[in-house]
């Protein structure tokens, strides 16, 4: 039986702004490339087999807590992005994925938080 695993992620502000930089330099959405990363760090997890055991479902409830939580100080810290950006810089590129971050960061609490 497959076992799931845990990722730690840091969000720490200066790299929040630089990993967002880039991610619009690149015209890639911040979700999209989360999910990428997510998916290269569980294949990475599971060639280790370093795997966190999830059998139960306390477990299971309480890592999706966690990445509930993490999504949502993203989204916060997104939500501070947006708020800042002038008004005459509002409707950019910049200002666009942003929106799109927190649309996709929210779709995502609520598909998690409906799991259990």
């Amino acid at each position: 039986m497959p076992r799931d695993h845990q990722l730690k992620v840091s969000i720490e502000h200066e790299l929040a702004e630089k990993f967002k930089a880039r991610c619009i330099s690149r015209g890639v959405s911040m979700a999209e490339r989360i999910t990428q990363l997510l998916e290269a760090e569980t294949r990475a997890k599971l060639a280790r087999k370093d795997a966190l055991c999830l059998d139960t479902r306390k477990q299971r409830r309480g890592a999706t807590l966690k990445a509930i939580a993490m999504l949502e100080a993203i989204k916060d810290r997104e939500e501070v992005f947006l708020s800042n950006i002038p008004t005459n810089l509002q409707g950019g590129t910049g200002y666009e994925a942003a929106e799109q971050a927190i649309d996709a960061l929210d779709q995502a609490i609520c598909l998690l938080n409906d799991a259990f």
